[in-house]
């Protein structure tokens, strides 16, 4: 379990930070799902539960350098159990999810300890000019960010997953049933809280289009994103023909509204 354990808590790590070297996104759940699943020998589950993670945490959003849970974290702690745990994928979920929640409390303990010691030196280099030395000091505090979660992470799937083992032997049934079910409603959560930020009266159309193609007309998912790409290119090359007739015809175009506003409406 040791090995395994390092082999997870080192996905995570180099996954959490490799935007040092300009690599984005790569912590996101649909990267470190299938990493995970690939160092414990089940790709395929990793694949699965990097889909089904990415729809949990879809509505996740940064709001003051903080979020209600960790994606990276859940999705590396969750795909760690359902793999090496007797937990079914659905319950993996369910118990991964206060593990992200109290990362957020474990992950701002770098920021609490490391940040204060590291900024005054940083604000000395600022005012003599030291480029080279600023950059060396926000390496040093990108690689502390994920190194304590990464620790935790370790020691969490090192002793964990035995123990959860022995409480999953010993759980009704019942209780069990419930944590598949939880576990089974939480990407319709994540897509809830997705459509709660990007709900707007001009698109809402489509929510309704989509759910028809996928309930009444029994479309796959690749089906109906082939459609939604086709009428995004439509509507994008008519729109630019329409306001590019307009301006051609020295009409003045109406001002467009503005993007910020329509956001939040």
């Amino acid at each position: 379990m040791f090995v395994q354990a390092l082999l997870v808590a080192l996905v995570f790590y180099v996954s959490y930070n490799i935007n040092i070297l300009g690599v984005f996104h790569f912590n996101r759940p649909i990267i470190i799902a299938p990493l995970i699943g690939l160092v414990l020998g089940d790709l395929q589950t990793g694949i699965i539960l990097g889909a089904t993670f990415e729809a949990i945490f879809l509505g996740v959003a940064y709001i003051g350098g903080t979020a209600p849970a960790d994606p990276a974290v859940g999705t590396a702690f969750g795909t760690a159990i359902a793999i090496l745990s007797d937990a079914t994928p659905e319950a993996a979920m369910a118990i991964a999810m206060p593990v992200g929640v109290l990362a957020i409390s474990i992950g701002m303990l770098p920021m609490s300890v490391i940040n204060p010691i590291l900024v005054p030196i940083a604000q000395k280099a600022a005012a003599d000019g030291d480029e080279k030395k600023i950059i060396r000091l926000t390496m040093i505090m990108t690689l502390f960010m994920g190194l304590i979660t990464a620790i935790v992470i370790f020691l969490g799937v090192f002793f964990g997953i035995d123990l959860i083992n022995r409480v999953l032997e010993n759980l009704p049934r019942v209780i069990l049933t419930g944590l598949g079910a939880a576990g089974s409603i939480l990407p319709a959560v994540g897509f809830a809280l997705l459509l709660n930020i990007i709900y707007s009266k001009k698109v809402v159309v489509f929510f309704f289009l989509g759910s028809v193609l996928a309930i009444y007309l029994g479309l796959p998912s690749i089906a109906s994103a082939v459609i939604a790409v086709v009428i995004g290119v439509y509507t994008f090359f008519t729109t630019s023909q329409v306001e590019g007739a307009g301006n051609s015809t020295g009409q003045s175009a109406a001002a467009p509204k503005n993007n910020d506003e329509e956001f939040f409406k």
